[in-house]
């Protein structure tokens, strides 16, 4: 045993199964204890699956938790690796117990606390992360988070992040990026967008997301004095790609004025379009 090296002996172990070996365990533990950083995957289970052996014996190792702990952390920040057969050899979150994620959590990076206090789903957490977000100037990284945490929605820091936030969405003309539990911010951000040539359809997206029964007459208007009757009636088919669901009142809407100066029954209409 003393000539033969952890690596060598683990590898043997593996092949042949010998569970039963008296060194076996002890040999694990040391091959584990070597290579947490360079194969965390492997390291941790081993160290998980002699940790829960003993627990069953009324025993502890704090040696075990000692490596448990650095395989937890080398294992997570290979989730971040750009080598992608290192993110294959990452550990998951799902596989880590919480009492193991609380305790890694103050060691990770920025991203990785994120992943953890969200899989913990850990509000407070999650909060702080939205603070610490805004303080190195992620407003948007902060605004989602404070969303995530279910935070109040009616406070001095929620309500600096949102004005930037619609403030970023008209200048980039990309006002999707209004969370979409915000319906305070969606409200806003129709307001400033609606009158804005080039936003008429983004806005009644908005709306249309936000189901804003106040705005949604307002911006079907837009739409239809924007896009003309049959382009308005084929942004009404469709309001979302993501969703099959059409604006059944824009529909009526527009077939109604359709019929009027036609003088056709808009019923009848309404089953073509249908079809």
């Amino acid at each position: 045993m003393k000539d033969v090296s952890p690596d060598s002996f683990k590898r043997n172990l593996d092949f042949h199964y010998d569970w039963q070996c008296p060194e076996a365990d002890k040999i694990r533990l040391l091959w584990a204890k070597k290579h947490f950083k360079d194969d965390p995957m492997e390291s941790y289970f081993l160290l998980r699956n002699t940790r829960d052996i003993l627990a069953k014996e009324g025993k502890s190792d704090n040696e075990i938790e000692k490596y448990l702990v650095k395989s937890v952390i080398a294992g997570l920040k290979l989730r971040e690796s750009s080598d992608e057969y290192k993110r294959k050899r990452a550990l998951s979150l799902k596989t880590i117990g919480d009492d193991l994620l609380n305790k890694v959590y103050s060691r990770m990076p920025f991203g990785a606390k994120i992943d953890i206090a969200k899989h913990l789903k850990d509000e407070k957490k999650i909060k702080e992360l939205s603070r610490q977000a805004n303080k190195r100037g992620d407003n948007k990284q902060a605004y989602d988070l404070w969303f995530d945490a279910q935070g109040d929605l009616d406070t001095p820091y929620i309500n600096l992040l949102r004005k930037g936030i619609i403030d970023m969405a008209i200048k980039q003309e990309r006002l999707w990026i209004v969370n979409d539990k915000d319906s305070v911010g969606q409200g806003l951000v129709f307001d400033r967008a609606i009158n804005i040539k080039g936003l008429e359809e983004d806005s009644y997206k908005v709306t249309w997301r936000n189901k804003d029964e106040n705005r949604l007459p307002i911006a079907r208007g837009k739409v239809l004095e924007t896009f003309g009757t049959e382009r308005a009636l084929r942004k009404f088919l469709r309001p979302d790609y993501s969703d099959e669901k059409s604006d059944e009142i824009g529909i009526k809407y527009v077939l109604g004025l359709v019929a009027e100066k036609y003088g056709v029954d808009s019923k009848e209409l309404m089953n073509l379009v249908k079809t």
